[in-house]
């Protein structure tokens, strides 16, 4: 958004201390996940099947799985989640379930497997 011929002049700049200061924000926390899954490895997404649909579903599933894992180890009702392409994007949302079901799996232990965990229905 630097390109004033596309996006125009900056008209008013607030720092985030500043926003804090006065009120303005809402209250968050930032949280990192990291994700090791046994299915779907580095190997698996740098090699030759990186193109395929079905790896890319197996991607999608480890990272909503971690979100909502994600969600009840810190008690977490609403989050923003960043993709680096559009049609990752939404292809989360659509197949998130939203919201979230409680799960037994979807816990701080993260040693239960996602694949033990009933998928959730919607009527």
């Amino acid at each position: 958004m630097d390109d004033v011929r596309v996006f125009g002049p900056v008209v008013y700049e607030l720092s985030l201390a500043d926003a804090a200061a006065r009120g303005l924000l809402a209250r968050y926390q930032v949280v990192v996940v990291e994700l090791v899954d046994p299915v779907v490895t580095p190997k698996r997404l740098y090699g030759d099947e990186r193109w395929e649909e079905r790896l890319r579903g197996q991607r999608l599933a480890a990272v909503q799985t971690a979100l909502l894992e994600a969600m009840a180890e810190h008690d977490l009702k609403t989050t923003i989640t960043f993709h680096h392409r559009t049609v990752e994007a939404q292809a989360f949302a659509e197949g998130h379930p939203w919201p979230p079901t409680p799960r037994p799996c979807a816990t701080a232990a993260t040693s239960s497997s996602p694949a033990s965990c009933p998928r959730s229905t919607t009527s």
